[in-house]
């Protein structure tokens, strides 16, 4: 395991880039003014995806990046030792607003049949991966960060509850609320899926942004709870997707029991609070898919009236009047049925996809998807482009 180091000021700084007076909340070069990722020092080497060298993306536009954090690459048990964590099963994806070029990754599962730390310290922890857009380049964490692992490109942070416990949460998705008062931005961590539909509540934690350079582990400091279906005995809905906006957070259905209340692609508001009973989600609208795609919703991020859904296969956008806002903007968003999208991959050889998450690093920033076996796939494309199907 990596050394863990107490950085001094100096070494946050250059590990932050952070300048005096620069912008609050944003990570910039002391010398260049521009963001950090954007540096090219030899602490921040990457691998180059092929799409700046001029390499043809592999599918409808999209990137396969050359690292894979799956067990071919990066066993997470070998031998019956223990070698550090990898992102199988990863299932949701943000960007950060206040790291340019942070990736947010959580990761579902409860490993019953394996020890610790694989069976639910990996599992409920949140990862990060260092992406710069300019150049299509993963980058490698700067010396000195902790608990870093997959060659270096995957920091990892362990979460826990207040009291030091981990919770056994099957994270689905996984969401960022802007802060209102100056504070850190919050995660939200989505316990949102229910397979076989049984009648029991939802749950999603919420926890402050950790800063991805510095911060070892993060404390969560709430948890939401709630049904999908007003009857509380009936069954309720599979959800793998969660965004947060304006106050609330809304959940996508996945899956449907027959006969119940819900409809797949079905959008439900859940107030964006901690604490209390559980409560009812309220429908707000339904989302169509276009002609032809499997439509069962495994990820989905809204950025500036833009929405991005995943499912196992295919990438789609819905695209509303960005002033709008709330419900107001959900229902604009679902008024149409949308005409971009695309394939991950025609043959599902690179495993379902699970996480989807425009890149907050500027128009061109394009977005990312992360399946299963850990693979990261990127749309270069940016917010004012996409594959016409």
């Amino acid at each position: 395991m990596p050394a863990h180091h107490q950085p001094t000021r100096r070494s946050v700084l250059r590990l932050l880039g952070v300048a005096a007076g620069a912008t609050a909340g944003v990570a910039v070069s002391p010398l260049t003014g521009a963001p950090a990722w954007a540096t090219t020092s030899g602490a921040t080497s990457g691998t180059t995806s092929g799409a700046a060298a001029g390499v043809e993306p592999d599918h409808d536009g999209i990137v396969r990046l050359p690292i894979s954090f799956g067990n071919a690459d990066f066993p997470e048990i070998v031998g019956g030792v223990y070698q550090g964590p990898n992102l199988v099963e990863a299932s949701g994806a943000v960007a950060s607003r206040r790291y340019p070029g942070v990736l947010w990754i959580i990761r579902d599962g409860y490993q019953f049949d394996q020890p610790e730390p694989v069976r639910s310290r990996y599992r409920n922890a949140l990862y990060a991966v260092r992406f710069n857009p300019l150049s299509g380049r993963l980058l490698r964490w700067p010396t000195g960060v902790p608990s870093v692992y997959g060659g270096g490109y995957l920091r990892y942070v362990p979460m826990h509850d207040a009291d030091g416990t981990v919770p056994r949460m099957v994270s689905e998705d996984i969401a960022l609320a802007p802060a209102s008062d100056g504070g850190p931005d919050m995660l939200w961590c989505g316990d949102i899926g229910n397979n076989n539909f049984g009648a029991h509540a939802g749950r999603l934690w919420r926890c402050a942004e950790p800063n991805p350079y510095l911060d070892a582990e993060v404390t969560l400091d709430g948890l939401l709870t709630y049904w999908t279906n007003p009857d509380h005995t009936g069954p309720q809905g599979n959800c793998e997707s969660l965004l947060a906006l304006d106050g609330s957070l809304y959940l996508i259905v996945k899956n449907v029991a027959a006969g119940g209340p819900l409809t797949v692609g079905q959008v439900l508001r859940l107030p964006a609070r901690v604490g209390g009973g559980a409560v009812d989600a309220v429908p707000v609208a339904r989302l169509r898919p276009p002609a032809g795609v499997n439509w069962q919703p495994t990820a989905a991020d809204l950025v500036d009236g833009s929405l991005l859904v995943s499912t196992a296969r295919h990438w789609i956008r819905y695209e509303a009047d960005p002033t709008l806002t709330g419900d107001d903007l959900i229902r604009a968003l679902a008024a149409e049925t949308p005409t971009a999208y695309g394939f991950w991959n025609h043959d599902e050889t690179t495993g379902a996809n699970e996480g989807i998450a425009w890149l907050r690093t500027g128009p061109e920033g394009g977005f990312m998807g992360v399946s299963e076996p850990g693979i990261l796939r990127w749309w270069p494309g940016g917010r004012t482009a996409a594959h016409r199907s």
